[in-house]
């Protein structure tokens, strides 16, 4: 087996920030190149690229991955990473990298190809169906119907085995994450944490909710541990709203089947202390 080569790359951001990736060649310049995004994690990804660079590689493929703002090799900005951690400007990074490909890549001719993890893979679908080039979406999820508070459990036992934990001391582990977890549900306190997350953004009746302002009027929204959101909203919210006609929305399933439904811009949207501005829905 022969080492696969992998090379940091930087690119500017609009904002003059700089955006790093690490990027693995293909073997030929006509072969695909895969965008591998990770999931909700806060590390960085030098050693992800590494080890799915061993994988394509054998397949002739080249490999992208990009770090998240405010993580690198070097260590994790968790201020920055707070502050700019969502779909909309990991979206815009990943769009960034594609517009200046040719910078990290001279010679490429081939195809993109969007591998998805997790939350990675809602990014992954929209980045595949903007770019009419794609030759493949590959995406990957877990929790295969668990609750919510199933699917960390799991997750978590999962990686103690990994390390070799014992099982007296997996079983204390999975106690104690059970009391925390009924504690975010008794207590809901944005001044207290656990495993990363307020107990605001907590665990309530199995599932995570986080207080949404659209125009002034809160909504629950509930969302995935494992993952990010996409926004939808009822028609009976968006009835009662100030929007902007966007055209028609176009989409079709894995059958082929195409669909169409009006789209529109919503000027503002809160998400506890992020904002979000000209939204479609």
């Amino acid at each position: 087996m022969f080492a696969t080569e992998v090379y940091s790359f930087f690119l500017e951001r609009e904002d003059g920030t700089v955006l790093e990736g690490y990027f693995s060649p293909t073997s030929t310049s006509e072969s695909p190149i895969v965008l591998a995004i990770q999931g909700s994690s806060c590390e960085s990804m030098l050693g992800w690229h590494t080890s799915l660079s061993a994988q394509v590689s054998v397949l002739g493929l080249g490999l992208i991955v990009l770090e998240k703002q405010g993580v690198s090799r070097e260590g994790i900005d968790l201020f920055l990473y707070n502050q700019t951690n969502c779909l909309e400007k990991r979206l815009q990074d990943y769009m960034t990298c594609l517009e200046n490909v040719r910078l990290i890549c001279p010679d490429w001719k081939g195809k993109p190809i969007f591998w998805g993890e997790s939350e990675g893979g809602i990014l992954a679908a929209i980045l595949g169906d903007q770019i009419t080039e794609t030759a493949a979406i590959l995406l990957f999820g877990i929790g295969g119907g668990m609750e919510p508070r199933e699917e960390v459990k799991w997750s978590l036992r999962h990686r103690l085995q990994k390390h070799g934990a014992l099982q007296e001391e997996i079983d204390a582990y999975m106690s104690f994450l059970d009391e925390q977890m009924d504690a975010m549900i008794l207590e809901p306190n944005p001044e207290k944490q656990f495993l990363g997350n307020t107990h605001k953004c907590s665990v309530t009746c199995g599932s995570p909710t986080v207080d949404v302002s659209i125009q002034g009027n809160l909504y629950s929204l509930e969302i995935d541990l494992g993952s990010s959101f996409p926004f939808s909203l009822s028609e009976e919210i968006l009835q009662n709203i100030n929007k902007t006609d966007y055209g028609t929305a176009e989409w079709s399933d894995f059958k082929g089947q195409k669909y169409q439904s009006p789209a529109y811009t919503i000027p503002e949207v809160k998400i506890d202390n992020l904002t979000f501005t000209n939204q479609i829905f």
